[in-house]
């Protein structure tokens, strides 16, 4: 995985890949993905079954080819997991009251429930898209540990003049990783 920058420049406030089965329902939100620590994205890798191997300097890593019950994990957990809830931004250790009915939290939490049963649905009637959901979330993970060892290296001088540039290459990488998990799933339901 590389991190360049397009010919073309994608609008940084256009956000995740919209669905067309399901009202443009994005399956991530980035500002939430990037806010997740580089240890929790660590782990996320992991429980996905991707291996707890250092990054190089394009962010990919080599792990061992997953078997099927491993993608098969991959996918519970995602669709029954946390996983999914935190790329909305959801703590799942909290509890909603009566006066948080319509918070930004709770739609988040809404959110994140639409893209759990639109994952399930695709991959109910495609293995391939298991595959592609377990491995583009998992990559989009790598994305944020990667964008977290990069902007830890920056001092105060630099973050003014970098991070912006770290952070449209993370956008950018992200976007690309799920748009073919989108088109998989528009194909599928």
């Amino acid at each position: 995985m590389t991190f360049s920058i397009p010919a073309t420049p994608i609008d940084a406030d256009a956000g995740a890949p919209l669905m067309k089965s399901e009202a443009h329902t994005p399956l991530y939100d980035l500002a939430c993905m990037l806010s997740i620590g580089a240890s929790v994205a660590q782990g996320f890798i992991i429980l996905l079954g991707g291996s707890g191997l250092p990054l190089d300097d394009n962010g990919a890593t080599s792990s061992p080819d997953m078997s099927d019950s491993d993608y098969n994990l991959g996918f519970l957990v995602l669709t029954e997991g946390n996983v999914v809830d935190a790329c909305f931004g959801v703590d799942t250790t909290s509890s909603i009251g009566v006066l948080d009915l319509y918070s930004p939290r709770n739609r988040a939490k809404d959110q994140a429930k639409i893209v759990k049963c639109i994952l399930a649905e695709a991959g109910n009637s495609s293995d391939a898209v298991q595959r592609k959901a377990v491995d583009s979330y998992r990559n989009a993970f790598r994305v944020c540990v990667r964008f977290h060892e990069k902007v830890a290296q920056l001092n105060f001088l630099t973050y003014c003049f970098k991070y912006h540039q770290i952070m449209y290459e993370a956008n950018v990488n992200v976007q690309e990783l799920f748009v073919e998990l989108q088109e998989a799933i528009d194909s599928a339901i």
